[in-house]
């Protein structure tokens, strides 16, 4: 998440600035309608991308929380819409299969996790996704060659209990079995983050940075290999001018995550600030390789250099 900073698109647009506040709150149903009519009326073209990535977004997240809540067409109907916008958010194609999935119109799954893998050739939920609709046709030899895949693409795996029951299922030809357990490995567990970490996001939203700095250090204490606190804390000492420790921060988030593309941008913007042009937006444009519309490197790759 970023914290509505300075730097980014902030006062241009009341509705987009709106549709922030309410998807910082987690209202992903209000967020959608403001992006809908920020991008009715932008004040410039790269607020209306930011608008149309922010409204993706929000509609991946309204359509997974459809597919969890059983009503698959409501799913189906809300995720070709956020795809429309983000043809690429891979792990909304994979909703969106499932859900096919679930309705029983497994051509058109296979589709979208071919397109997924396409993406993403290493997405091992895309390979498991594979795997059950080969269970789907009894395919064994196939859906053997998936698991097989996402296993050695994801070894912790060998202790998922749906894809140990999973791949027993399949090697006694019960396809109809190996495919429900195998559509539910490989989902990372529900885990909140730390309450230090929840704190630090209410004390940044209302900039009081150094206090929210102190509580991330505190989360990252008992979750150091979170990538995620240490983006949020970088922030925080960017916002405080810790341009060097900021810098450090959001290092470390890009050590454990290598494809975090807004860990990325903001150590980009921070390098920017230290007058380190060339390495910030050789940044920024790895930012845009691993999410063509990450807002804070789409806005500041088209800034002039310093």
């Amino acid at each position: 998440m970023s914290f509505v900073g300075k730097w980014y698109a902030f006062g241009d647009s009341p509705d987009f600035d709106a549709g922030v506040r309410a998807k910082e709150r987690g209202d992903h149903e209000e967020a959608a309608a403001c992006f809908r009519k920020a991008i009715a009326n932008p004040p410039s073209p790269q607020l209306k991308d930011s608008a149309e990535s922010y409204l993706a977004d929000m509609l991946g997240a309204i359509g997974k929380a459809s597919l969890s809540n059983g009503e698959w067409q409501a799913a189906i109907g809300t995720l070709d819409e956020a795809l429309g916008l983000r043809p690429r958010f891979a792990d909304v194609r994979l909703a969106k299969a499932e859900a096919l999935i679930l309705s029983d119109r497994v051509s058109e799954a296979a589709v979208e996790a071919d397109f997924a893998l396409e993406i993403n050739p290493k997405y091992v939920r895309a390979m498991l996704i594979k795997a059950v609709l080969a269970c789907l046709g009894s395919d064994l030899r196939e859906a053997d060659k998936w698991c097989k895949k996402a296993l050695n693409a994801s070894p912790p795996l060998s202790t998922d209990s749906s894809f140990l029951l999973g791949q027993d299922s399949l090697f006694a030809e019960k396809f109809s079995d190996a495919a429900g357990d195998l559509l539910q490995a490989g989902r990372p567990p529900i885990e909140a983050g730390p309450h230090q970490m929840v704190e630090g996001d209410a004390l940044a939203k209302d900039s009081l940075w150094e206090q929210a700095a102190s509580r991330y250090r505190e989360a990252l204490a008992e979750k150091p290999k979170y990538a995620d606190i240490h983006c949020r804390l970088g922030q925080a000492l960017l916002e405080m001018g810790e341009l060097e420790q900021a810098e450090e921060s959001f290092g470390e988030a890009i050590k454990i995550n290598a494809r975090f593309a807004e860990a990325i941008a903001l150590l980009g913007l921070t390098l920017r600030r230290q007058e380190r042009e060339d390495e910030a937006v050789a940044l920024f444009r790895e930012a845009l390789e691993y999410n063509p519309h990450q807002p804070i490197a789409a806005e500041e790759i088209q800034r002039p250099r310093r």
